[in-house]
Order: structure tokens, then sequence, then C-alpha cells
């Protein structure tokens, strides 16, 4: 038998330095919050509050894939999606058709809550706590005039929050 005469070797690729874009790579990655139960919570619940429909329970379920939806406590952190409709990510073009923006949400006020901490729950930061005390001046004199118990008015998050 002949040895086989041995190709000269082609020199490795170089290694791309450049970061890759995620939606130039066609894929749109989800986005996540921390959210702290509060007593009283289900995911239903958070749901309806966060997303104006409480069908999107699922959602937060499949976002905390270790937790078991009936077994929460308050005090606990989960997580919960920007876009309950991209939980793990969706390639570009396959977005299905944004989920409707809710006109308003309506939030029972719990202990310790302000309106910083319920703008940081609903918006991603406390600096639209305005927005909720503006929405709600019928029934406040002034942004630390919440009582437990109490029914706030949430308004659709704003265009630059974000969501």
């Amino acid at each position: 038998m002949q040895p086989q005469p041995r190709l000269p070797a082609r020199p490795a690729p170089e290694p791309e330095t450049q970061p890759v874009d995620p939606l130039a790579a066609g894929v749109v990655p989800p986005g996540f919050e921390d959210y702290t139960i509060q007593p009283g919570d289900t995911y239903a619940a958070i749901a309806q509050r966060r997303y104006g429909d409480d069908r999107y329970w699922e959602a937060i379920a499949r976002a905390n894939p270790l937790k078991d939806p009936r077994r929460i406590r308050p005090g606990e952190v989960i997580r919960l999606p920007f876009d309950p409709t991209n939980v793990q990510g969706r390639r570009v073009g396959d977005a299905p058709d944004p989920a409707p923006t809710p006109q308003q949400v309506d939030y029972t006020v719990q202990p310790g809550d302000t309106l910083g901490e319920i703008s940081e729950a609903f918006y991603g930061s406390s600096r639209y706590a305005d927005l909720i005390f503006e929405a709600n001046r019928d029934s406040l004199r002034d942004a630390d005039d919440i009582r437990v118990g109490q029914t706030l008015r949430i308004p659709p998050p704003p265009a630059s929050s974000g969501r």
C-alpha cells in the first residue's frame, strides 16, 4: 500500500472578535425583572396586575421553572418577563402580535408599599411614582397618603419605560 500524499494544512479561521448582535443573529432575547411575592399573590393575580390579563400566569410559570406556582410565599423573589409572549427567546420574524397594552390596572396596596416601589414593580423604575400619583390624585392628598388595602389605578406603562 502506498502512502497517501498529505494535503497542506489550512490555516485555522480567525476567531470572531466582534460582539454578536442578537437581532442580527435572528433572535429576540427575553428580558426579565425580579418581583418579590406579596401576601395574597398568585401567578394569575400578578399577571392580571402586570399584563392586564390573568392568562399570562403561564408565562410567569415558564419564567420560573423551578418554583411550584401553588407554593409561592411572601418574600420569595421570582422573575417576571417584560414580554409574556417571549419567555425563552424567539427568532426574528416569528414574533406574534404584541400583547395588548392594558388601559389601566388596579393594584391593592400591600403593607410596606410606597409609590416608588409600586412604580418599580410595574414599570421597572421608581421614577414613575408621580405618574401613579397623578392617576390617583382624586383619592390621594400627596404621594405618602397611600393606605394598606387601598386600590390604586396604575396607568399603562409610559413609552419611555422600555416596556
